[in-house]
């Protein structure tokens, strides 16, 4: 925690010198640079350089450059445009402005991806939920960086306050003030808009350039290096992606139709900013009061915004972002209409400064809420995400500013409050998928509604699931995240509920009585092929009916001790046919998991069992891959067994030895196991391993393509391992009964020999969910959400709503259709069998 908060807290106060520095110039630009609208000119063309920024060199430079430098290279770009307004005009400030617009994107993304990818990475390591300590941290964040305005609009108060010229503004010029603010040169001629002494302004521009330098050092000395793919517990690797890819990948995120719905919203964001910066201060401050309260003015927006945000951060785990985005939506209205109806006078000297302060509360709820709303959202694609935040904002500035000197006030203020509406209710809109946060009822947990479980029009309550206390906390936290509600027996009726999930089997009566709106996460009976010595009696008796050829992906297995006397016959057997010297066997605990109790031997002396056992043959030859030996841990899901509904997930584990294989040593686990439960003990789990990398996954992707390159061909090997998953369940679904609303996550687990020859070695029930590196997030949160979307809630609550009745369907033909699949198996088994080989 102290590393990731040390960043953070660098982070924070780097960007706080440099939007001191930033934030006070860009307050001034209407003002400071009133000619020929300069000013707001510049920053027209600012962000409109940042959009372009936005689409092409965010995911690029954070690519090849890491975070750290992208921030610091890009808090560069800014130190030009304060160098450029030494002498400003459209030769010096024009370039200058698209040199900051070009480096603002960068820099934003990387803040963010920085932010996102340590918060990630310390609620993984603390088992605590991501969106909330990512809330955090950008709560932290906002807390330190919106005081920069505090501090920039100060120093240019007290900068420009030391002229001795006595500003007095005429009744009549007052008249070209606030909503109907005249564009002409009357309100220019005014003395409020006279230009301050060139040796103040350059003593302003002094200290924010310095302010600007500052903050490069400060990221470059303290600011840990952290690249985008990797979290701090594991560094796995990525794939590569090509540059043309990584320049495309703000684009390609435009198909994501989330994206698209928080387009407006995002836009808003830089619109309202934008309105306070290039119109409110020039239009009512300067124009009323003089520049020189421009930054004192400023200075209560910026407090606000300060104490707001890292509020609002907190509030939010509570009340959910539609309320806030609501109370935001609200405050701004308020202050819009008020300034259409405010003629500002000298005499209401107050009133200057509850209208920042009321404008910072509001902003303070969208720069927090949405960008740790894309944070959620977008957590497999950050950097392009955020891109695309600069991007839509930036699009918000331009508007903002690029009409400033062209429409008076009271027009702009018109079209604010559609624009506020528009942005604001597309938020709420039914069909926006977007995460709502929020309190569940059960035990204190947070929670997100997201549109593919819950919509408050098709239902009239949340979905709510059950959990048995030993299911991991990553269940429960994905629920969440789609808008489940959690079960709580003292408030709710018994049969309130949509789900059920626990690791071991459930009671006859639980199935007995289940509604039809109801889901468990067993089936009965599945116990035949999940513990090891059931799965052995099915597979024999399979190979009884169907032929040895076709179930020859199981290993000969016999369970002791009743089957001792036919071991120690096969035992002698091939003892005689290999010279007096036996193959290798292994013995695993029937009904335990995870490695434990499991021992392999050569010589039958050392077989000592005080427990149901099985024993198998070794297969001694597996495929290596830089002499460490590996299995794959297959995801299955079905949904049926009347018919059998199989689901395979694209995406899997594989699970590697942490030491090199050797025959020599059976004892040592580390290996011939590769149990990750183990492992993660060896001494050579953090190390780099030579061609695997530290720890001891990789994932189905990366090994596929490691097999494609050595000239396996992968699509038939996969479907030689779906072979085997469809004959193992097979082999149980004429003995399941018939029972509805059930689906069962099975764990199998295959390894290849160096014949490139798949072999089942077990069949998990409630395989492990627990998080222990990033690529175990990345797979099972990605598999829990697909399964959850095989099951079709949405559609199977409306049964709860109405209390409907389901009708059964009958299965009397089912197991003929099985049966013949077999035989159709067995044609395409003995098809694949000769061509699985390495191509030349």
């Amino acid at each position: 925690m102290e590393r990731n908060l040390k960043n953070v807290l660098v982070i924070s106060f780097g960007f706080l010198l440099l939007f001191t520095a930033y934030g006070g110039l860009q307050s001034l630009q209407s003002s400071l640079n009133s000619e020929e609208g300069l000013g707001v000119a510049s920053l027209s063309v600012l962000y409109a350089a940042l959009i372009i920024s936005s689409m092409f060199l965010p995911p690029f430079l954070i690519e090849k450059l890491g975070c750290k430098w992208t921030i610091a290279c890009s808090m560069c770009c800014y130190i030009a445009f304060f160098l450029g307004n030494f002498y400003s005009s459209w030769y010096t400030l024009i370039p200058t402005s698209v040199i900051l617009g070009l480096g603002g994107a960068p820099l934003w993304s990387a803040k963010c991806t920085y932010l996102t990818i340590a918060g990630n990475s310390y609620a993984q390591k603390a088992g605590k939920i991501g969106r909330d300590i990512i809330n955090q941290y950008f709560g932290v964040f906002f807390l330190i960086f919106q005081s920069s305005g505090v501090w920039g609009n100060l120093i240019s108060s007290l900068v420009l306050g030391q002229s001795p010229q006595q500003v007095e503004i005429s009744e009549e010029d007052l008249k070209c003030c606030g909503a109907y603010d005249c564009i002409t040169a009357a309100a220019n001629n005014t003395t409020a808009f006279k230009k301050p002494e060139m040796t103040l302004v350059y003593t302003m521009l002094g200290i924010y350039t310095g302010s600007g330098v500052l903050a490069v050092l400060l990221i470059v000395t303290f600011l840990d290096q952290i690249k985008a793919n990797e979290v701090e517990s594991e560094k796995e690797t990525m794939k590569k992606e090509s540059p043309l890819s990584l320049v495309l990948a703000t684009f390609r995120l435009l198909k994501d139709k989330r994206q698209c719905f928080l387009i407006p919203l995002t836009m808003w964001s830089g619109f309202e900013q934008g309105f306070l910066a290039g119109d409110y201060t020039k239009s009512y401050v300067t124009c009323s009061l003089g520049i020189h309260f421009v930054g004192y003015v400023m200075i209560c927006f910026a407090a606000t915004n300060s104490l707001c945000s890292m509020l609002f951060g907190k509030i939010s785990q509570f009340t959910g972002r539609k309320v806030l985005f609501s109370f935001g939506t609200l405050i701004n209205l308020s202050c819009i209409i008020a300034l259409l109806l405010w003629k500002p006078h000298p005499s209401q000297f107050a009133v200057f400064f509850i209208f920042p302060a009321l404008w910072g509360m509001a902003d303070a709820i969208w720069q927090t809420q949405t960008n740790a709303l894309y944070g959620v959202l977008f957590e497999k694609n950050k950097e392009a995400a955020f891109a695309n935040y600069r991007l839509w904002e930036s699009l918000g500035f331009v508007i903002a500013f690029g009409y400033s000197t062209f429409l008076q006030v009271y027009i702009k203020l018109w079209s604010v409050p559609a624009a506020c509406i528009v942005y604001g209710g597309n938020y709420h809109s039914k069909n926006a998928p977007v995460c709502e946060c929020k309190s569940s009822r059960g035990r204190g947990s947070k929670g997100c509604t997201m549109a593919e479980d819950h919509n408050t029009k098709d239902t009239l309550k949340p979905l709510v699931f059950r959990l048995h206390d030993s299911v991991p906390k990553m269940v429960r936290e994905v629920l969440m995240e789609r808008g489940w509600s959690e079960f709580d027996k003292r408030q709710q009726d018994k049969s309130d509920w949509n789900l059920y999930w626990r690791n071991t089997p459930f009671h006859v009566t639980d199935h007995r009585n289940i509604k039809p709106w109801q889901r468990l996460n067993h089936y009965p009976e599945t116990v035949k092929i999940t513990r090891k010595d059931y799965l052995a009696r099915n597979l024999k008796r399979m190979k009884g009916i169907y032929g040895s050829a076709l179930y020859e992906f199981s290993p000969v297995a016999f369970i002791m001790p009743n089957d001792y006397v036919k071991f120690i016959a096969e035992y002698s057997k091939e003892r005689q046919s290999q010279g007096r010297k036996s193959s290798y066997w292994i013995c695993k605990p029937v009904n335990l998991s995870r490695g434990r109790g499991i021992l392999i031997f050569q010589d039958i002396k050392d077989l000592i069992y005080d427990y149901v056992v099985i024993v198998q043959k070794y297969i001694s030859n597996p495929l290596l891959i830089s002499g460490y030996k590996w299995d794959l841990r297959l995801y299955v899901c079905v949904t049926s067994f009347c018919p059998l509904t199989i689901y395979t997930y694209e995406e899997g584990l594989v699970r590697f030895a942490t030491e090199k294989f050797d025959l020599s040593s059976l004892d040592n686990v580390y290996a011939h196991l590769t149990n990750t439960s183990i492992n993660k003990f060896g001494p050579s789990y953090k190390k780099d391993k030579v061609g695997i990398g530290r720890g001891c996954k990789w994932t189905f992707s990366k090994c596929r393509s490691y097999l494609r390159s050595i000239g396996v061909d992968d699509l038939l090997l996969w479907q030689r391992i779906n072979n085997i998953v469809t004959l193992t369940l097979l082999a149980i679904t004429p003995s399941v009964p018939l029972t509805h609303n059930c689906f069962e996550l099975f764990g199998f687990d295959i390894l290849i020999d160096d014949k490139f020859k798949p072999w089942l070695l077990e069949v998990n029930c409630s395989p492990a969910l627990h998080l222990d590196c990033s690529i175990d997030a990345t797979v099972k949160k990605g598999l829990l959400h697909d399964v959850i979307e095989l099951l079709n809630y949405k559609q199977i609550d409306t049964l709860r709503q109405s209390k409907g009745v389901r009708t059964k369907a009958s299965c009397a033909s089912n197991h003929r259709l099985n049966a013949l699949s077999l035989l159709l198996y067995n044609l395409s088994w003995k098809l694949q069998e000769d061509h699985l080989v390495k191509r030349p």
